[in-house]
């Protein structure tokens, strides 16, 4: 979907932006920090906030390939990732809170069946990622069906703030110029 809306001229934001350059440019898959380099996860959600801060001061809308939500995610999909989930909910709250994290203004999620996901990303995925797992995924499907719910159980006002935003669901099997109209719609987007 990224891909899509970058080349019908969106303002879009990569899944990982690299620290070492400006801090604007996307790394390419090969090159994301390992699963288990957790503040260099947690840091690329700062970078990309500050980046979408940017084009919002000048009007833009912006679409950000993942965000902080994503992290939560990530901890929720694992079967042993309570004590994670708690701690990126705590730090999402406080980051949000001092202005270096944003809430997105409505969150667009694809949905595939594990299968199709796993055959979709066949090329890049890497198999000491959870998410090379179907149980995992399963999990990370549960999570994204109601993100405000899991995190307000603990996290009650980080929860009461996702309740608030807006909740695009799509399935990532329709074709990409139907999803593209769908999410043009969400803004002012060329």
């Amino acid at each position: 979907m990224a891909e899509t809306l970058a080349a019908a001229g969106c303002c879009v934001i990569g899944e990982y932006l690299d620290a070492e350059a400006d801090g604007t440019a996307a790394l390419p898959v090969d090159q994301h920090p390992l699963v288990s380099d957790d503040d260099a996860h947690q840091d690329n959600w700062i970078r990309k906030a500050a980046q979408a801060k940017i084009a919002l001061g000048q009007d833009i809308t912006v679409f950000s390939d993942r965000d902080w939500l994503s992290s939560l995610a990530y901890a929720y999909s694992l079967a042993d990732g309570a004590d994670l989930l708690a701690e990126r909910a705590s730090w999402a709250k406080r980051n949000l809170h001092d202005g270096n994290l944003l809430l997105g203004d409505v969150y667009v999620i694809l949905h595939l069946a594990v299968p199709v996901s796993l055959q979709r990303r066949s090329t890049r995925l890497r198999p000491e990622h959870p998410w090379s797992s179907p149980a995992v995924l399963d999990r990370l499907a549960t999570f994204y069906r109601s993100p405000a719910q899991i995190i307000g159980s603990i996290e009650p006002a980080l929860g009461e703030l996702i309740a608030q935003t807006s909740v695009l669901h799509i399935s990532g099997l329709e074709p990409p110029s139907r999803n593209l109209r769908l999410v043009r719609r969400l803004g002012r987007t060329p």
